[in-house]
């Protein structure tokens, strides 16, 4: 019984970030998609290897002049979202001091991108 229960909590409790993270997103598209503009770009010239959100926030400050963070808020966790990235299964920490070390998963293209 017990269980059934936690599988069920777990359930809802990815049901209700997905829904944070669409209404995240949904709030701030137009920066969301200079973001992953700027993430295709990194992935197909800049760093023809596995990207992180740190890198796209690097290359964000650096073309807007804003920390991407801060503009963004939850809606930076569907900056890779969608089948035009695939999570290579390797992760690295976080290089921002306001990130504290998180632990960040790295992306490259699809093939179906």
């Amino acid at each position: 019984m017990r269980k059934k229960k936690k599988v069920a909590g777990l359930k809802l409790g990815e049901q209700l970030k997905q829904e944070g993270i669409n209404r995240a997103a949904n709030s701030h598209t137009s920066l969301l998609a200079d973001a992953r503009r700027i993430a295709v770009l990194l992935a197909n010239t800049v760093h023809p290897r596995p990207i992180s959100a740190d890198d796209v926030a690097f290359w964000y400050a650096t073309q807007t002049g804003r920390d991407m963070g801060r503009d963004l808020g939850p809606a930076a966790g569907s900056l890779f979202s969608g089948s035009s990235w695939t999570f290579t299964g390797d992760r690295k920490m976080s290089n921002r001091p306001r990130n504290h070390a998180r632990e960040l998963k790295l992306w490259v293209r699809s093939n179906n991108a």
